[in-house]
């Protein structure tokens, strides 16, 4: 650290801090195996209340409100509880991967916005000292 000027300790500790930004905002946005359970259970949720209404619809109960009517059939939702089903393992299987891809791009994002940071400042002080007077 002896050799680094004012600027360069100031661009040093401002790289620290966004990269603690960048860790915060790449743990809060990471997609983990709990969504992914989450969004499986709400969409079997949602399909089981969609068959219901289907099954209501074919035994003659008239619905109580607008949202406990479909369109689809019993075979249609079979086959979407299938896709989902295959997306979900899918998904799992990929999980890794999407993490992985999820945290480099975060990673090279800091590292771009710090190398920037630091061009910048040179480029700066490069103009200043162009303009500055001749020592005689």
């Amino acid at each position: 650290m002896e050799r680094l000027n004012g600027w360069q300790r100031l661009w040093v500790l401002v790289s620290f801090l966004l990269g603690a930004v960048a860790i915060a905002l790449i743990v809060d946005s990471i997609e983990t195996e709990s969504q992914l359970t989450t969004w499986y259970k709400a969409e079997k949720a949602m399909q089981s209340m969609e068959i219901e209404h289907i099954q209501n619809r074919e035994a003659g109960i008239e619905p109580r409100s607008i949202y406990e009517t479909s369109d689809k059939t019993l075979a249609q939702m079979d086959e979407r509880s299938k896709e989902t089903e295959q997306r979900y393992q899918l998904d799992l299987l990929g999980l890794p991967g999407k993490q992985f891809k999820h945290v480099a791009t975060g990673v090279g994002i800091w590292l771009g916005i710090c190398a920037s940071l630091y061009v910048m400042g040179w480029l700066i002080g490069w103009v200043y000292r162009g303009f500055r007077p001749k020592a005689v």
